[in-house]
Protein backbone atom coordinates (compact mmCIF):
# COMPACT_ATOMS: atom_id res chain seq x y z
CA UNK A 1 0.00 0.00 0.00
CA UNK A 2 3.19 2.40 0.64
CA UNK A 3 3.92 2.19 -3.15
CA UNK A 4 0.00 3.00 -4.27
CA UNK A 5 0.08 5.87 -1.56
CA UNK A 6 3.44 6.55 -3.11
CA UNK A 7 2.06 6.93 -6.88
CA UNK A 8 -0.91 9.25 -5.62
CA UNK A 9 1.67 11.60 -4.29
CA UNK A 10 3.51 11.87 -7.19
CA UNK A 11 1.01 12.29 -9.34
CA UNK A 12 -0.06 15.00 -7.30
CA UNK A 13 3.52 16.91 -6.93
CA UNK A 14 4.51 16.23 -10.83
CA UNK A 15 0.95 17.92 -11.98
CA UNK A 16 1.84 20.20 -9.39
CA UNK A 17 5.00 21.34 -10.82
CA UNK A 18 4.06 21.53 -14.22
CA UNK A 19 0.76 23.39 -14.21
CA UNK A 20 2.43 25.74 -11.73
CA UNK A 21 5.49 26.27 -14.48
CA UNK A 22 2.45 26.40 -17.32
CA UNK A 23 0.66 29.35 -15.07
CA UNK A 24 3.30 30.92 -13.70
CA UNK A 25 6.40 31.31 -16.30
CA UNK A 26 3.44 30.94 -19.27
CA UNK A 27 5.27 28.05 -21.00
CA UNK A 28 6.71 24.13 -19.95
CA UNK A 29 10.08 23.42 -20.76
CA UNK A 30 10.04 19.56 -21.01
CA UNK A 31 13.58 19.03 -21.60
CA UNK A 32 14.27 20.99 -18.32
CA UNK A 33 12.14 19.01 -16.64
CA UNK A 34 13.05 16.13 -17.54
CA UNK A 35 16.88 16.98 -16.71
CA UNK A 36 15.56 17.86 -13.07
CA UNK A 37 14.28 13.99 -12.55
CA UNK A 38 17.17 12.59 -13.72
CA UNK A 39 19.26 14.87 -11.35
CA UNK A 40 16.71 14.08 -8.81
CA UNK A 41 17.09 10.43 -9.68
CA UNK A 42 20.08 9.08 -10.79
CA UNK A 43 22.37 10.20 -8.42
CA UNK A 44 21.52 7.39 -5.15
CA UNK A 45 19.90 5.47 -7.72
CA UNK A 46 23.83 4.96 -9.24
CA UNK A 47 25.59 4.98 -5.63
CA UNK A 48 22.93 1.83 -5.07
CA UNK A 49 24.22 0.29 -8.25
CA UNK A 50 27.73 0.83 -7.64
CA UNK A 51 27.30 -0.10 -4.09
CA UNK A 52 25.51 -3.72 -5.23
CA UNK A 53 27.89 -4.99 -7.97
CA UNK A 54 31.14 -6.09 -5.82
CA UNK A 55 28.64 -8.32 -3.73
CA UNK A 56 26.92 -9.90 -6.55
CA UNK A 57 30.19 -10.03 -8.38
CA UNK A 58 31.31 -11.98 -4.84
CA UNK A 59 28.07 -13.81 -3.92
CA UNK A 60 26.13 -14.67 -6.99
CA UNK A 61 26.82 -17.53 -9.69
CA UNK A 62 27.39 -16.94 -13.35
CA UNK A 63 24.30 -17.87 -14.45
CA UNK A 64 22.61 -15.49 -11.53
CA UNK A 65 25.19 -12.88 -12.47
CA UNK A 66 24.06 -12.74 -15.97
CA UNK A 67 20.80 -12.04 -15.02
CA UNK A 68 21.97 -9.93 -12.35
CA UNK A 69 23.99 -7.68 -15.59
CA UNK A 70 20.55 -7.66 -17.22
CA UNK A 71 18.31 -5.93 -14.19
CA UNK A 72 21.08 -3.10 -14.31
CA UNK A 73 20.49 -2.62 -17.79
CA UNK A 74 16.84 -2.94 -17.02
CA UNK A 75 16.94 -0.49 -13.61
CA UNK A 76 19.51 2.09 -15.82
CA UNK A 77 16.48 2.61 -18.56
CA UNK A 78 13.98 2.45 -16.16
CA UNK A 79 12.45 -0.63 -17.88
CA UNK A 80 12.67 -2.84 -15.08
CA UNK A 81 9.01 -3.29 -14.06
CA UNK A 82 8.70 -5.05 -17.68
CA UNK A 83 11.83 -6.87 -17.15
CA UNK A 84 10.66 -8.56 -14.12
CA UNK A 85 7.38 -9.04 -15.31
CA UNK A 86 8.68 -11.00 -17.84
CA UNK A 87 11.15 -12.91 -15.79
CA UNK A 88 8.30 -14.06 -13.68
CA UNK A 89 9.54 -13.36 -10.43
CA UNK A 90 7.05 -12.14 -8.06
CA UNK A 91 7.19 -9.68 -6.19
CA UNK A 92 7.96 -10.64 -1.89
CA UNK A 93 8.05 -14.16 -3.26
CA UNK A 94 11.24 -15.94 -1.62
CA UNK A 95 12.80 -16.58 -4.85
CA UNK A 96 13.52 -12.83 -5.02
CA UNK A 97 15.81 -12.31 -2.21
CA UNK A 98 18.22 -13.06 -4.80
CA UNK A 99 16.92 -10.54 -7.27
CA UNK A 100 18.21 -7.39 -5.57
CA UNK A 101 17.01 -4.39 -8.30
CA UNK A 102 13.38 -5.37 -8.26
CA UNK A 103 12.17 -3.05 -5.91
CA UNK A 104 13.25 -0.85 -9.13
CA UNK A 105 9.73 -1.51 -10.57
CA UNK A 106 7.86 1.11 -9.11
CA UNK A 107 10.72 3.74 -10.16
CA UNK A 108 10.58 2.89 -13.69
CA UNK A 109 6.65 3.24 -13.49
CA UNK A 110 7.61 6.52 -12.01
CA UNK A 111 9.78 7.47 -14.24
CA UNK A 112 7.55 6.39 -17.58
CA UNK A 113 5.04 8.72 -15.50
CA UNK A 114 6.86 11.84 -15.45
CA UNK A 115 8.20 11.10 -19.54
CA UNK A 116 4.30 10.71 -20.74
CA UNK A 117 2.39 12.65 -18.85
CA UNK A 118 5.18 15.90 -18.76
CA UNK A 119 4.82 15.19 -23.00
CA UNK A 120 0.66 15.25 -22.38
CA UNK A 121 0.68 18.49 -20.33
CA UNK A 122 3.14 20.08 -22.53
CA UNK A 123 0.92 19.14 -25.76
CA UNK A 124 -1.87 20.32 -23.89
CA UNK A 125 -0.41 23.31 -22.09
CA UNK A 126 -2.66 25.66 -23.98
CA UNK A 127 -5.98 23.58 -22.90
CA UNK A 128 -5.59 22.34 -19.48
CA UNK A 129 -9.84 22.11 -19.10
CA UNK A 130 -9.66 19.55 -21.55
CA UNK A 131 -6.06 17.42 -20.39
CA UNK A 132 -8.32 17.49 -16.97
CA UNK A 133 -11.26 15.72 -18.92
CA UNK A 134 -8.80 13.65 -20.98
CA UNK A 135 -6.90 12.48 -17.50
CA UNK A 136 -10.46 11.49 -15.51
CA UNK A 137 -11.45 9.31 -18.60
CA UNK A 138 -8.21 7.48 -18.58
CA UNK A 139 -8.28 7.73 -14.43
CA UNK A 140 -11.56 5.79 -15.16
CA UNK A 141 -10.90 3.56 -17.63
CA UNK A 142 -7.04 2.29 -15.59
CA UNK A 143 -9.14 1.76 -12.48
CA UNK A 144 -11.70 -0.75 -14.60
CA UNK A 145 -8.74 -2.29 -15.57
CA UNK A 146 -6.82 -2.49 -12.99
CA UNK A 147 -10.15 -4.24 -11.12
CA UNK A 148 -10.15 -6.68 -13.89
CA UNK A 149 -6.00 -7.34 -13.71
CA UNK A 150 -6.33 -8.14 -10.04
CA UNK A 151 -8.57 -10.76 -10.66
CA UNK A 152 -7.19 -11.97 -13.81
CA UNK A 153 -3.69 -10.82 -14.56
CA UNK A 154 -2.20 -10.06 -11.23
CA UNK A 155 1.00 -10.25 -12.07
CA UNK A 156 0.43 -7.87 -15.36
CA UNK A 157 -1.48 -5.88 -12.67
CA UNK A 158 1.38 -5.22 -10.46
CA UNK A 159 3.82 -3.70 -13.28
CA UNK A 160 2.55 -2.29 -15.50
CA UNK A 161 1.24 0.96 -15.93
CA UNK A 162 -1.95 0.51 -17.49
CA UNK A 163 -3.44 -0.53 -13.95
CA UNK A 164 -1.16 1.82 -12.47
CA UNK A 165 -1.83 4.87 -13.97
CA UNK A 166 -5.22 5.92 -12.12
CA UNK A 167 -3.06 6.02 -9.07
CA UNK A 168 -1.10 8.32 -10.13
CA UNK A 169 -4.04 10.31 -11.84
CA UNK A 170 -5.92 10.24 -8.72
CA UNK A 171 -2.64 12.98 -7.54
CA UNK A 172 -2.97 14.94 -10.81
CA UNK A 173 -6.50 14.86 -10.52
CA UNK A 174 -6.51 16.61 -7.25
CA UNK A 175 -4.09 19.25 -8.63
CA UNK A 176 -6.26 20.19 -11.77
CA UNK A 177 -9.78 20.31 -9.92
CA UNK A 178 -7.51 22.45 -7.10
CA UNK A 179 -5.98 25.12 -9.57
CA UNK A 180 -7.83 27.64 -11.74
CA UNK A 181 -6.96 26.33 -14.98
Amino acid sequence: IGVDIFFVISGYLITDQIVHEIREKKSFNLFSFLIRRVRRIFPILLFVIIFCIPFAVYLFYPVALVEFSNSLISVLSFLSNIFFHYSEIQYGAEDEQFVPFIHTWSLSLEWQFYIAFAVFLFLFKSHLDFAKTIVFLIFLLSLAISHYGALFHPQFSFYFMPTRIWEFFLGSLLVLNRKKL
